[in-house]
């Protein structure tokens, strides 16, 4: 979504290393942040559930850069046909 150059300025933590399924245990620091769906964001002590536009992303980062919209229309592209 982000790209190689943005995803290791990323901290991310996968909730279940593993894969989900019935059983499966959240790890800790999902589990001590109360996340309880997925995709979640915590951006500046806010948490934020489900999809999010880039643009609300960038805007409570404080990211100033202009979103590109070709990004954008193409997560949507990908989204419709199941990628």
């Amino acid at each position: 979504m982000f790209g190689n150059e943005a995803a290791v300025l990323l901290d991310y933590v996968e909730c279940f290393p593993d894969g989900y399924r019935k059983g499966a245990k959240i790890v800790k620091a999902c589990a001590d942040t109360g996340i309880e769906g997925f995709p979640t964001w915590v951006i500046n002590d806010q948490v934020l559930s489900g999809e999010q536009k880039l643009s609300e992303l960038a805007q409570i980062s404080g990211f100033n850069e202009p979103v590109q919209p070709n990004l954008v229309k193409g997560l949507a592209l990908c989204r419709q046909i199941g990628l």
